[in-house]
């Protein structure tokens, strides 16, 4: 057996692809000027637009990979994850692109598995991190890999109810969290003042019935003692 990591790039900036490959969204723009971005908020459907192509093109390559497979004879016994890396913004939650605040725009993805060994769908919120203990669970059934990992597998019955997302910082370590259960969404910093390690919220968004906050606060904690 072979496993194979393939990055297709054609939706990072400058959202591209092939010559030959018919653009269906127009009209879209020909190329992104940068230092105009900020005056085009009511104009943005050319670049949107070119964002959508260039995911066209990519649904396109993927498509025949999943044909090369078929007609090799090999999709049935191949086990298929694909995601991608960030979302992206236009101007939504006040952003533009990626990177710049832990919004739902920016943050939710995809993560579509096609598995070979489990007809059970779970009901689970994921993340990048489970992606490679659930393709061992499903290679591996009677094994437990979890303990390799910071991600568990989707199939875990005991999996954390919580997705923590960092905001990029460059060089410097990521101190601005979401943390998200279900349909509550709690923002905060960690702060190392005094030697003291604390998560301070900044803000609490409760979409559904549940308030996660003191339970949040207690969990880590108990994590950095």
């Amino acid at each position: 057996s072979n496993v194979f990591i393939v990055f297709l790039d054609s939706t990072h900036s400058e959202y591209s692809w092939k010559d030959d490959f018919k653009p269906k969204f127009l009209p879209y723009a020909k190329s992104i000027n940068y230092l105009s971005l900020s005056h085009l908020k009511n104009d943005l459907d050319p670049i949107k637009n070119r964002y959508k192509n260039a995911i066209n093109y990519i649904d396109h390559l993927f498509s025949k990979f999943l044909t090369t497979l078929k007609n090799n004879n090999l999709y049935d016994d191949s086990l298929i994850v694909f995601t991608g890396d960030h979302g992206e913004e236009f101007f939504e939650d006040g952003a533009l692109f990626h990177g710049s605040h832990l919004s739902d725009y920016q943050l939710q993805i995809p993560i579509i598995y096609k598995l070979i060994n489990n007809d059970n769908k779970p009901n689970t919120v994921t993340t990048h991190i489970d992606i490679f203990p659930t393709i061992l669970s499903q290679i591996f059934p009677n094994e437990n890999f979890d303990h390799f990992y910071d991600g568990t597998s989707i199939f875990n019955e005991n999996r954390s109810p919580y997705i923590i997302s960092a905001k990029q910082r460059g060089n410097f370590t990521p101190n601005e969290l979401l943390i998200t259960k279900n349909d509550t969404r709690l923002y905060g910093k960690i702060n190392t003042s005094n030697k003291n390690m604390r998560f301070e919220i900044d803000e609490f968004k409760n979409i559904g019935e549940e308030n996660i906050e003191s339970e949040v606060t207690k969990a880590f904690e108990d994590l950095i003692h």
